[in-house]
Order: C-alpha cells, then structure tokens, then sequence
C-alpha cells in the first residue's frame, strides 16, 4: 500500500516497522530490551495490540530475552485497549505469573503498579488485595500512586473503613500523601455525602500544606452542591477565586448543578450569565444540563426558552437536548407539542434512532404506571 494512503498514526507505525526490519537486516544490530520495550509502548498506545504481541515474538524468535520493561509495556498494550477489562486482567496475569518464573525478568513496582490500578478500576477488590500483599511479600515497596490506586477502589465501593486503613498503611510504609490521595478521600467521601469526613480530609490537606488542585475545588463545589448547602459551595468558589485558579467550564457547570438541586433558579441564572461574561463558552452539555433541571422542576417554559435560546449563545443542541424536553412533554400529555418538536428536529437535520424513541417510551411507559398506581391507591381508600 502507498504511505500517502495511510493517516499519521499508521504512517508512524509503518515507519517504526520498516525501520526496525532494516535494523534487523544490519551487521551490527543486536537485540535491545530498551529498543522493543519502547515501540511495544507506543504499538499500545496507538491501539495496535496484535503488532506488539508480534513484535515480542519477534524479539523472542531473534534470541532476545525480554525484561521487566518490555513485559510492563505488553502488559500495559493489554490493560489500555481490552474493552473487556476482565479478559485483559486474565492476560496481565498470565504475564506476570510468566515474569515470576524467569530469574533476569522479575516484576517490578511498574508491573504491580499497572495491574493493581486496572483491578480497582474493574472494582475487583479481593484481587487487589491479594496482588498488594505479594508485593509487599516480594519486598516492593509501594508509592503513592499504589496508594491512590487502592484508595480510589475502596472509595467508589463505599468501603470507607478500609480507605482509613490505606491511609495508615500509607503512613507505616512512610509515604507521603499528595493532593491526588485527598482528591480521592474529598470525592469519596463527599459522593457518600459523608460531609464531616470530606471536611476532615480537607483540613489534613491544609496541615500537610498541600496546595488544592482545580479538580479539588470541582469535587468539593460538586459535593456541597449534591447536599444542598449552598453557602459552603458559594465559599469554596469564591475561596478558589482567591488563591487564583480560573474555574473552568466544568466548574462553572457543578455550580450550575448545585444551584438547581437546591431550587435556587435565580442563582442559577446569575451563574449562567457571570460564566458567559468571564469569556466561558456554554457547551450542549451545560444546556442539556440547565434543561433538565427545569424539566424536573417542572419549569417546561424555561426550558423551551432555553432550546430556542441556544443558536444566540452559540450552542449546538444534541438529540438530548430533544429528548429532555421531548420526556417532558409525554409526562405532562402536552401531545401536540411533543410532535411539533419531532417535526422541529427534523427540520434541523437531526436524525431520530432506535434509542431515542426506546429511552421516551420507556419514560412515558414509566410515568403512566406511576400514574395508575397512584389511581388505584386513591381509589382504594375511597371504597
């Protein structure tokens, strides 16, 4: 195939390919752990899983015995492009098991790291668990990005003793917590609703003098917000002002959100337009979002406002967008207008799927069951 047929990322690989069979064909050539562990890495990163596993045959065919640093980027290739994280688990431990058994080739604190991160996020705890143990067994002592891994794992699957348990043992092993560790215990805590715990853990951050991160502020306004306390979440925006990080969309966005979940419509709307004059673009998620929470207020006319808004402020409505005021529209038997804004939908170009009219019956389906049931009760009582 011609190399103008191929995009940038198959030409670099196409490339690293031809240059590595010319390396082969030369006297001096000797095979290089550094050399292939590097182009397995980006094969991974490009999402070629079937060229690094053939290129480490290759390097096993040419008498090259791989190391640590070649298993950890096949390992890696695995865990980054598996869909199916269970399957990549299996294969990541069939390396390891494989790296155990050679005497130049043993797993490094790369290798558990890379395997314990990938266990948390599949939420297979009990694994993690074993995985650290033989670690620490193996005499490989953890860092912080071990920790934060662990951490994260327990602190998604609610089992909060077990994170206070990390942190000691974070504290025995003589590592230092970092702002990703707090971030961690902030947004666990504070998605529990667990306030006092998420506020300890802020504190401890200031002793440690531990200087919060943008993505800090985020969690803690998303977590007030969830909570309904409005005047801590004003607080710690306006904290974040002050010690000069720019809030971003995202920011702007959990405020938003938070503002809504306490039916505070007119802050909201004050947050929305001091957003847009600090020069923040509104994106089809932040209107999809403003949508929604006035549909569930039942506020359809500000909603319906908002849609016919969204060309002025430079947004591009989704399908989503449609289908939020679309539910609303069944839910409250505003028939005719569900049908013109089918009609209005069309007119924009925007195609209708399978999915969207499944996810609209599915909540009209759902409202009118509620409805009957609620009927029925009246009924009962009556007779």
């Amino acid at each position: 195939m011609h190399l103008l047929n191929f995009d940038s990322i198959y030409l670099s690989i196409y490339l690293y390919i031809q240059v590595f069979r010319w390396m082969q064909q030369q006297k001096w050539y000797k095979p290089d752990d550094g050399f292939y562990a590097k182009l397995i890495s980006i094969l991974g990163k490009k999402g070629q899983v079937r060229l690094a596993i053939w290129l480490f045959r290759e390097m096993k065919k040419h008498g090259c015995r791989p190391d640590s640093s070649v298993y950890n980027a096949l390992i890696n290739a695995h865990l980054r492009n598996n869909k199916n994280k269970e399957a990549a688990l299996i294969k990541a431990f069939d390396y390891l098991e494989e790296m155990k058994k050679k005497i130049h080739c043993k797993p490094n604190l790369v290798t558990y790291n890379t395997i314990l991160r990938v266990c948390a996020q599949a939420k297979q705890t009990k694994k993690m668990e074993e995985l650290f143990k033989e670690m620490d067994d193996a005499g490989i002592k953890p860092d912080a990005y071990t920790f934060n891994g662990i951490l994260d794992a327990y602190g998604k699957a609610g089992e909060f003793l077990d994170m206070e348990l990390v942190l000691r043992q974070m504290r025995h092993h003589k590592v230092k917590p970092d702002f990703i560790t707090f971030n961690t215990l902030i947004d666990a805590y504070g998605k529990a609703g667990i306030i006092v715990k998420m506020e300890e853990a802020l504190k401890s951050m200031a002793e440690l003098k531990i200087v919060p991160q943008l993505s800090t502020f985020n969690s803690l306004i998303n977590n007030y917000g969830s909570a309904k306390r409005v005047n801590e979440m004003e607080l710690v925006f306006r904290n974040m002002s002050e010690m000069g990080i720019s809030p971003r969309l995202v920011t702007y966005e959990v405020l938003l959100k938070g503002y809504g979940k306490s039916q505070c419509m007119s802050k909201m709307r004050s947050c929305f337009d001091q957003m847009r004059q600090a020069g923040i673009k509104p994106e089809s998620s932040t209107l999809n979002m403003l949508m929604e929470i006035y549909c569930s207020n039942g506020m359809i006319k500000e909603a319906e406002d908002l849609l016919d808004k969204a060309n002025d402020l430079d947004i591009q409505p989704t399908s989503l967008s449609y289908l939020i005021l679309y539910k609303s529209y069944l839910k409250g038997k505003y028939f005719d207008k569900a049908e013109s804004l089918m009609e209005r939908m069309g007119a924009s170009g925007m195609k209708l799927n399978e999915k969207w009219f499944l996810q609209s019956l599915e909540t009209y389906a759902l409202d009118k069951n509620a409805m009957e049931s609620q009927e029925n009760k009246e009924v009962a009582v009556i007779t």
